[in-house]
């Protein structure tokens, strides 16, 4: 069995959406190896492995890979050697662990000093400028930012009124709403969440990230917390915080909207996935089994040789940073920075419960739109990953 060649993009900074071709829902002709896992050989993994044992570790997962493979492929053997080589090849990849120190070397390296305060007087300025109107201030500069967005104009142009998420699409172009627990309240007026031991550990990391993938393209507001103690009391101040990227030195600035400091209730909660869930679609997550599936009924309704398949996959780069919020939700993305300084996100955020299944609007868009217009054969399947 030849491996599949794999052709994709992905941005190095990213968190992306991912669209896998080759992939489609098909008939229950291969229910022996559906979604529930029925079929499908007992996977025996160990919970990990020390270094004296790897060589034992990793025979074992190639022997489960070789049962799992001759299961879902059994007309493709795969030889022991090549599974041995994909193995291989995929722990040195997960060795690859950078840790804080890292990441505060790499903002070190990058001559990170601290948010620029050319930045914060532009903000303060604009702000004032706006007649210290937070809601007005967003929308100026969401227009400055808009020749580049999903529009509803652009909607209308690209997708076809027939597809399903057609009405969603619209609702995500003209700026989503940020679904709130009926019992949340805001916290801008009153006690903050502060920052996290780690937060203040990775400040220069986490300011430096903040900064380039969002303020710097315009994504982002800057304030100071005393003029949002005293302008924005309304505000919804979440913490910040740093986390592991596989391959990436600098890790992950993460937002946490499970938390808005003691006794004040969070912007996440079971309601608020449980409302986005109903709002926006539920994400059906695909397994291994499904993309067996979807290959071996390619090859079954195609005169294609299995050497010339091709698997290949699109990213998304930057991913729920392309939709923006309705104007009105901005005061409740925030989250406190280091040297006092509160940032306001205009666009999609890691970190509130209901992002995941607002993208997944567009990665079934598009999955539908392809799929309606290809000429050929072609099947695909839609996926977050994070």
């Amino acid at each position: 069995m030849g491996t599949l060649p794999v052709d994709h993009h992905e941005d190095a900074d990213s968190d992306d959406d991912a669209t896998m071709v080759c992939s489609s829902e098909v008939g229950d002709h291969f229910g022996e190896l559906d979604s529930s896992g029925g079929g499908l050989p007992e996977m025996g993994l160990p919970g990990f492995a020390t270094p004296q044992c790897f060589t034992e570790y990793r025979r074992r997962v190639v022997d489960d890979m070789l049962r799992l493979a001759g299961a879902l492929f059994p007309a493709f053997p795969l030889p022991p050697a090549q599974a041995l080589q994909i193995v291989t090849a995929a722990f040195e990849a997960g060795d690859i662990a950078y840790g804080i120190t890292d990441a505060v070397t790499w903002a070190r390296e990058a001559g990170w000093s601290g948010i620029p305060l050319a930045a914060l007087e532009a903000d303060a300025a604009d702000f004032e400028a706006a007649d210290f109107d937070f809601d007005n201030l967003v929308r100026r500069r969401l227009s400055t930012i808009a020749a580049g967005r999903l529009s509803p104009a652009r909607v209308r142009a690209h997708v076809n009124p027939s597809n399903p998420d057609y009405a969603r699409m619209l609702t995500l172009a003209a700026g989503f709403p940020l679904i709130t627990d009926p019992s949340f309240s805001a916290n801008g007026g009153g006690t903050w969440p502060g920052l996290s031991r780690m937060a203040r550990t990775a400040a220069a990391p986490v300011g430096k990230m903040f900064h380039d993938s969002m303020h710097a393209k315009g994504l982002a507001i800057y304030l100071r917390a005393p003029f949002v103690r005293q302008h924005v009391r309304d505000a919804a101040i979440s913490t910040a915080g740093w986390a592991t990227a596989a391959g990436k030195r600098k890790g992950r600035a993460i937002t946490n909207c499970s938390f808005a400091g003691p006794g004040n209730p969070p912007l996440n909660s079971p309601f608020v996935k449980a409302a986005s869930d109903a709002m926006w679609g539920t994400i059906k997550l695909p397994t291994i089994g499904d993309h067996a599936r979807l290959i071996l009924t390619f090859l079954a309704e195609t005169a294609c040789a299995w050497e010339d398949l091709r698997l290949w996959k699109m990213d998304l780069a930057g991913a729920f940073t392309l939709l923006s919020w309705d104007p009105t939700a901005v005061r409740r993305m925030a989250v406190e920075l280091n040297d006092d300084v509160v940032i306001f996100f205009l666009c999609g955020i890691f970190g509130w419960t209901g992002m995941p299944a607002v993208f997944n609007v567009i990665s079934r868009t598009i999955v539908w739109e392809v799929s309606s217009q290809l000429h050929g054969k072609m099947l695909m399947l839609s996926l977050i990953h994070i």
